[in-house]
């Protein structure tokens, strides 16, 4: 298990209370040479009041799931719990590029599934500059497997199970 510890300037420390219902797709290419397929869409849903104190937030894709479920004030007044699952196709793929060069024969597929379970504290509520902290855990697993053009010879990472710990604690300007 590792531990990461980053800090940031912005970092929202509740979970988020609009509601939001959204789709999005784009695709992305080189300017030259070429490189690997990078197209992507899915559907995003948030939804603070789910039910009583829970929050509901999904990310769809046509093979990929991210899923939270968040209950507003269960540590306490400022201090939230969210529960999240996640896993799907593709999404630990590795593409090799070197100098510039794509090489599929260096690349391969790579799928994954990863729980958290994450802490949101605001410790000082009504003041004009919040200071807020975000404690995360998770738990990754990912297993990689050859695509057509991945080199017979070429040894594929291991399937592994990965831990995460991530603390963020930021204050900002809440009239942002």
């Amino acid at each position: 298990m590792g531990g990461l510890f980053f800090p940031t300037v912005l970092a929202l420390a509740q979970i988020d209370t609009e509601p939001r219902r959204l789709i999005q797709f784009g695709y992305n290419q080189p300017l030259e040479g070429r490189g690997p397929l990078a197209g992507y869409a899915f559907y995003y849903w948030n939804q603070p009041n789910f039910r009583t104190n829970v929050a509901l937030r999904l990310a769809v894709a046509p093979v990929y799931l991210d899923s939270s479920v968040g209950l507003i004030g269960a540590l306490g007044p400022g201090t939230d719990l969210a529960f999240g699952l996640a896993g799907g196709g593709y999404a630990d793929s590795y593409s090799e590029i070197r100098q510039g060069k794509y090489l599929r024969e260096e690349s391969f597929l790579g799928h994954g599934a990863e729980a958290s379970v994450s802490v949101y504290h605001l410790f000082n509520p009504g003041q004009r500059v919040p200071l807020m902290g975000v404690v995360r855990a998770a738990v990754h697993y990912s297993t990689y497997e050859r695509d057509d053009v991945t080199a017979r010879n070429f040894a594929l990472p291991p399937d592994e199970i990965t831990g995460l710990l991530r603390a963020v604690f930021a204050g900002a300007d809440a009239n942002r």
